[in-house]
């Protein structure tokens, strides 16, 4: 009977931690990958305002290769001299409480999409502000991280027309 219950709860185990028996949580073996990184961004004078990197799509894949559908997928988004949050395609929050985390399940083709919306700062009118906004996603163990570099250039000062 011990060795009954023992091999059960191995058994069990096993199950858990490879996602089997319609669970939500990818196998040990699940892969994110998601699209390229943004190519540098640069915003002229006055800056501010938003941008959008809309429907930035991950997919989760086993060692094979094969899409992981209904598995969950953790999104966090980060900003360094801006404000960032993920919403969705018409820039709706997705998550009110902490617009800069999102879970959610992949879909059947075992992918799960977002968009950034990044607040930009002012120009400044002496300095070139570099800024950086990404998003990571991460499925089990696995993770992969989108990156936009962005340049909001300094304040043009007038050049003084010489008087006659």
């Amino acid at each position: 009977m011990k060795r009954r219950m023992l091999l059960l709860g191995l058994g069990l185990l096993l199950g858990a931690m490879t996602g089997c028996g319609g669970d939500e949580r990818a196998p040990v073996d699940a892969v994110v990958t998601g699209p390229e990184d943004a190519e540098a961004v640069e915003i002229q004078p006055p800056g501010g305002g938003r941008i959008y990197y809309r429907n930035l799509r991950f997919h989760v894949k086993n060692q094979n290769g094969d899409a992981i559908p209904g598995v969950e997928i953790e999104f966090l988004a980060n900003g360094f001299q801006t404000g960032a949050i993920l919403t969705d395609r018409n820039g709706n929050v997705l998550n009110t409480d902490n617009p800069d985390f999102y879970e959610t399940t992949t879909d059947e083709s075992g992918v799960a999409h977002v968009t950034l919306q990044v607040d930009l700062p002012p120009s400044d009118p002496t300095q070139t502000i570099k800024a950086t906004a990404s998003v990571e996603a991460n499925v089990g163990a696995a993770h992969d991280t989108w990156k936009a570099a962005i340049t909001i250039n300094p304040v043009a000062t007038p050049t003084p027309t010489p008087t006659p």
